[in-house]
């Protein structure tokens, strides 16, 4: 008779992220990651209009990805002559921070943070831009950039998912807060993790598109779980490898995949504090600010 215990079930929400991952993986054209001083604008403008919690920055982020490449989908099946390519470019370039802006709205919607931001607070942001747009028009941008989606926006972000994987591998209250905070600097650098994957000749085959190799919100969840693991901060009397064995069976991820993710968060984070050693960091609150 076998001794061997069987493993706990893995919670439904587990399951929903597992299988939002997937769907992740199933763009036909790749995404192109918001890189350098564009991510720092999302979250300078998250912090303005006062969501720049839980995870939605990030999120901001990935929507604003999936709608650019939307629209430049649109734009080569649609467009008739290499002018009116340019001209309908230079349109969305002129509207990019609106674009932003209803991104962030409807990241904040999907998040589990209360807040009282809404579509009038976009048109106040961009009012201090020197645009004068209705709320009704705010609203159909939004509804235009969901559309773009497919109406389809992961029930979680990479930090609440981070959170919610670190409740179910056992780890403290105080750990899973900064698990948050890993993951909020993590996504800040996702560019520089993509990076470090595509260079990777242990970790690039071990994605299923290598080709279009990209970081999906579960592995950088999974990965700031496994850092703070790895690198000792949950202060738990249980071993890390009881930790980790956790962690696998939660997220079908392989011990190869976490180590490797946990040391390459650690590098990108590490350089982050250290290139804004001078500055605010980012996962503080900023001052309002009418400049991106």
């Amino acid at each position: 008779m076998s001794t061997k215990k069987s493993q706990a079930p893995i919670s439904p929400w587990i399951k929903r992220i597992i299988e939002e991952t997937e769907k992740e993986g199933s763009e036909e054209w790749p995404i192109v990651l918001l890189k350098g001083e564009s991510r720092h604008a999302v979250w300078v403008v998250s912090a303005w209009l006062g969501v720049d919690m839980k995870g939605i920055p990030g999120q901001a982020c990935r929507l604003l990805e999936r709608f650019l490449c939307a629209r430049t989908r649109q734009l080569v099946t649609e467009s008739t002559s290499t002018e009116e390519l340019k001209r309908i470019q230079r349109s969305i370039n002129e509207q990019i921070i609106f674009f932003l802006a209803c991104c962030i709205l409807l990241a904040s919607k999907m998040n589990t943070s209360t807040s009282n931001f809404n579509s009038h607070t976009i048109q106040r942001y961009m009012q201090l831009h020197g645009l004068e747009i209705s709320v009704d028009k705010i609203n159909a941008m939004e509804h235009d950039v969901f559309s773009s989606l497919g109406y389809q926006i992961s029930l979680f972000s990479s930090v609440e998912a981070a959170e919610l994987i670190s409740l179910e591998v056992g780890l403290s209250s105080k750990m899973i807060e900064h698990v948050g905070t890993l993951t909020n600097l993590a996504e800040y650098r996702r560019d520089e993790l993509v990076r470090l994957v595509k260079k990777s000749s242990t970790l690039f085959p071990l994605l299923k598109k290598p080709e279009n190799a990209s970081l999906r919100t579960l592995h950088i969840s999974a990965g700031t779980v496994a850092t703070g693991i790895f690198y000792h901060l949950h202060g738990e009397p249980v071993s890390s490898s009881t930790f980790i064995k956790r962690l696998k069976h939660l997220t079908r991820l392989s011990s190869t995949f976490l180590r490797f993710m946990a040391d390459a968060i650690a590098q990108v984070i590490t350089k982050s504090i250290d290139d804004d050693d001078s500055e605010e960091p980012v996962t503080k609150k900023k001052k309002k600010s009418s400049k991106v």
